[in-house]
């Protein structure tokens, strides 16, 4: 256990990256060679007045959660890249359609080796409980 929180207390110290990613706008996430995306949190909507989003039509803070599909889609690579607006994420319906929306990530760039050792430590705690 102590391992794990080891491991975690590292992903701490590493630098998180944010960005905004406006209608037509290329989200690209891209790590050195030896390192992976490890995605941390992503919104999908019009979360704030900003870059993206410059006036209040009364449609501000309506949003989809979409970590679990930014998972699937970048966590473990090196590069990520995609066009906004997506289907898939227009597909969660988080504001009138007629409204422009924007992606709203962050993420770290991990060692691939430090990744790989919490997810045996992460395992092997899982399996010993079981």
């Amino acid at each position: 256990m102590f391992q794990l929180f080891l491991c975690l207390g590292e992903l701490m110290r590493l630098e998180e990256r944010k960005g905004d990613f406006c209608d037509t706008e290329m989200f690209r996430a891209e790590c050195l060679e030896e390192e992976v995306i490890i995605m941390s949190a992503a919104r999908y909507g019009r979360m704030k007045l900003g870059r993206c989003v410059e006036y209040d039509l009364g449609y501000i803070d309506c949003y989809s959660d979409i970590l679990h599909r930014m998972d699937r889609r970048c966590s473990g690579r090196r590069v990520c890249e995609f066009r906004i607006p997506d289907a898939e994420f227009e597909s969660t319906g988080p504001c009138l359609k007629e409204l422009k929306t924007y992606l709203e990530v962050s993420y770290f760039c991990v060692p691939g080796e430090k990744l790989i050792q919490s997810y045996l430590v992460l395992y092997a705690l899982i399996t010993a409980t079981i």
